[in-house]
């Protein structure tokens, strides 16, 4: 009864400090400090989890009685071997989400392995037991706590008395991340925006999780798409394959702790059939009392990008714009329709109201305006026939436009 009193007031006095705080960092150390002699541990570590994979943010680790050259070696190598880590997509949605090491391996085959007697060993642990942290699908963190050789392992009671605490600990990191990640993103994008109007913009938290893309950097980077035919945007993001491998390979050389003095990396990606490029810059920032995160800027020459920004800026709708550079492709109101996924009436609307803040009246007039809009050096945006700038498919269901200019109330 004794015991049971003293870990009710232990649960009670932990929730009411961990729900009480609003830094993450202040969270994770107040319950590594709090739990680690309730359950008899000498080393504990607090991992965030990347929210939307059941995986480790091994660059952002909280520790207690661990030396650093130890979390430097997991980090590099022995993430790799550690036992827990390699079931942990199958464990983390448990209802009961707490696990000791003969769980998941016996303990005579695990002290015959090379994790165990070149990681573990050297460090004066023999057991330890890991608590995953969930809101729902995301994974929030996990926590592990360490015993050395000559104690007991951890036993049914630890599990229930780390299971208990679950609840509040959840709760308050869910809020602070969420406190956190909103916070940091608002100001860090009012900023980087104010001072980079017309590049596009990228920014990663440091395990290149993305945290946000603007418009023009999706513009920018669908000039890399094998099938670039136009600057519509994706319906869902993607990141092109060559900056996505470029970003990994960037990722060693700028993360925090290695070669201080390089924060910065280049790459000028060539657009395939053009003589244009794409300049990407990819900085490491460091914020005071903020985690660090990558900034990747993107520009370009190609004269594509301009028109969108144009069009953009003078007020056409980003639908508006994907439907002008169909109409330019030569695209007919129903072929439009069957691209965007919506109906011949809609698109009838959106080109009234192109043809309006445009102050054009027709397909061929607002074809030539697009096009007058390209730098006079690099040439016509697109490569129009002489007899009106559409393509064979529209001249097959419509015939060659009117002298004077057309009127094809078909396709209004």
């Amino acid at each position: 009864m004794i015991i049971a009193k003293r870990n009710d007031n232990w649960v009670a006095n932990l929730s009411e400090r961990v729900l009480g705080l609003t830094q993450v960092d202040d969270i994770r150390n107040t319950a590594l400090l709090y739990i680690e002699p309730i359950l008899r541990a000498h080393k504990s570590i607090f991992f965030l989890g990347r929210r939307n994979e059941y995986s480790l943010k091994l660059t952002d680790i909280v520790a207690r009685g661990i030396e650093n050259k130890y979390l430097d070696h997991f980090r590099e190598h022995y993430y790799r071997m550690d036992p827990f880590i390699n079931v942990m997509g199958s464990l983390v949605l448990s209802p009961t989400p707490v696990y000791t090491t003969d769980q998941i391996v016996p303990y005579k085959r695990y002290v015959r392995t090379a994790y165990y007697n070149e990681f573990i060993k050297p460090q004066d642990i023999y057991s330890e037991m890991i608590v995953y942290l969930t809101s729902g699908t995301h994974f929030l963190g996990a926590l592990t706590f360490c015993r050395p050789p000559g104690r007991p392992v951890f036993s049914e009671e630890d599990r229930n008395n780390a299971q208990r605490i679950l609840p509040y600990l959840r709760a308050a990191l869910d809020r602070a991340l969420a406190l956190e990640d909103g916070s940091q993103k608002d100001i860090i994008i009012r900023s980087i925006l104010s001072g980079l109007p017309d590049k596009g913009i990228l920014l990663m938290e440091e395990e290149m999780d993305l945290v946000y893309v603007s418009e023009t950097a999706q513009s920018v980077m669908s000039l890399l798409s094998p099938e670039r035919v136009s600057m519509r945007m994706p319906r869902r993001f993607e990141m092109p394959t060559v900056l996505s491998q470029w970003l990994d390979q960037c990722k060693k050389t700028l993360r925090i702790g290695e070669h201080p003095e390089v924060r910065e990396q280049r790459l000028e990606l060539p657009i395939k059939n053009t003589v244009h490029h794409i300049s990407a810059c990819l900085r490491f920032v460091c914020v005071p009392r903020q985690r660090p995160f990558f900034v990747l800027t993107l520009e370009s020459t190609a004269p594509e990008l301009r028109v969108v920004q144009f069009l953009r800026k003078i007020g056409l709708t980003k639908r508006e714009t994907d439907v002008v550079f169909l109409v330019c492709e030569g695209l007919s109101n129903a072929q439009i329709s069957k691209k965007l996924f919506i109906s011949e009436h809609t698109v009838a609307n959106h080109m009234r109201s192109v043809y309006e803040k445009l102050r054009v009246s027709n397909r061929t007039s607002l074809a030539h305006y697009v096009s007058n809009l390209s730098l006079p050096a690099s040439g016509s945006l697109f490569q129009y026939p002489a007899n009106g700038g559409f393509g064979r498919d529209y001249y097959r269901s419509f015939g060659p436009p009117k002298s004077g200019g057309d009127r094809l109330q078909k396709n209004s």
